[in-house]
């Protein structure tokens, strides 16, 4: 009889138990967007890892910035993780912003006037960053 509670019990008790913990990276997949270009990709590897240098020729207003390169999309719940990776961003020197919706927080590296501008710096940031899971957000704004 006590078995049986037992076999119900601890089932329950394992699920309540791990709510809150994060799954390690190991176990988690990733996922790529390929968009498509009509620009000739680059073979070639950077020789050094540099930041994206855009030209101070054209300075506009982050309200004109409409094309962001998105590094990080997180839950409505989990703002202090976003706004952490802002931070992180900024330290490392890159103009990084907040994107919020109403379902999302994007974290943006940079964000750009034109599409044209956004996709040639996208490459750019895929290679220093080593990640293939960036995108460009077009905002509404």
């Amino acid at each position: 009889m006590y078995l049986k509670w037992l076999y119900m019990i601890i089932p329950i008790w394992l699920c309540f138990s791990c709510k809150d913990k994060e799954l390690p990276a190991q176990y988690l997949t990733t996922m790529s967007v390929v968009r498509e270009s009509s620009q000739p990709s680059v073979a070639s590897k950077p020789s050094s890892l540099t930041k994206v240098q855009t030209p101070p020729a054209v300075v506009a207003s982050q309200a004109e910035k409409k094309y962001h390169i998105i590094v990080g999309s997180f839950a409505l719940s989990a703002k202090t993780k976003a706004e952490k990776l802002v931070q992180q961003l900024h330290t490392e020197k890159y103009p990084a912003s907040l994107l919020t919706s109403s379902q999302r927080y994007r974290v943006s590296i940079e964000s750009f006037v034109s599409e044209n501008e956004a996709n040639k710096a996208l490459d750019k940031y895929r290679k220093i960053t080593n990640r293939q899971d960036i995108w460009v957000y077009k905002s509404e704004k």
